[in-house]
């Protein structure tokens, strides 16, 4: 049982940085509108992502609005890439992950 994304609201605006566990499938639209809905409420805020079904379908993710999709253990991988994006260091610095380049 899941909540209104109005519930964590708050913490959205006081985020940078927000991370997604993506492990099934089925539940990937629920995420795709959750990103939208971090994005309408946090546009400056990162979205990373993890879990298996993010790391199968990675570019799904991204294509909806997610920064970074981290392949595998991802907790091993998240320390590294907000480095990356705090010291505004390219991506490709990060290992293991997937992100769509903007520039």
């Amino acid at each position: 049982m899941g909540t209104s994304f109005s519930s964590v609201e708050t913490k959205i605006k006081e985020s940078d940085f927000i991370g997604i566990t993506a492990n099934y499938t089925y539940e990937s639209n629920i995420i795709r509108d959750f990103i939208k809905y971090i994005r309408d409420v946090n546009p400056e805020s990162k979205i990373l992502m993890g879990g298996s079904d993010a790391t199968a379908r990675p570019y799904y993710y991204l294509s909806h609005g997610a920064d970074v999709v981290m392949k595998g253990k991802s907790e091993f991988t998240v320390g590294h890439v907000i480095k990356a994006l705090i010291n505004a260091k390219l991506l490709n610095e990060a290992p293991g992950i997937y992100y769509m380049d903007k520039g």
